[in-house]
């Protein structure tokens, strides 16, 4: 993985934990996942262009669990992350470079 690649994915999945207010790491650990998911690391253009939920207190952690297991199932499969000069994460769809 390249520190590019490295740095983007500790943004996303940031061991801070901020108290306060409705959403904390979980909710917003979630989130940023899910991000992940639907920008760099979608697999098509229907996954990119799904409806994104409001950010709520989550009842358990079931969502979360399963979106860290398919960023890291993504990863693991050759797909990679990046930033578009918007600073948005952008992917590099299945292909691999070399950079795990």
């Amino acid at each position: 993985m390249s520190v590019a690649a490295y740095e983007l994915l500790c943004s996303h999945l940031s061991p801070e934990v901020v108290d306060g207010g409705e959403a904390g790491w979980e909710e917003a650990t979630e989130a940023a996942m899910t991000h992940l998911l639907r920008t760099c690391l979608a697999k098509s253009e229907r996954e990119a262009a799904a409806a994104v939920p409001p950010l709520t207190a989550a009842q358990d952690t079931q969502r979360l669990r399963k979106h860290v297991a398919l960023v890291l199932e993504r990863l693991g499969k050759g797909m990679r992350l990046a930033a578009d000069k918007s600073g948005a994460a952008n992917g590099g769809g299945g292909e691999s470079n070399g950079n795990v």
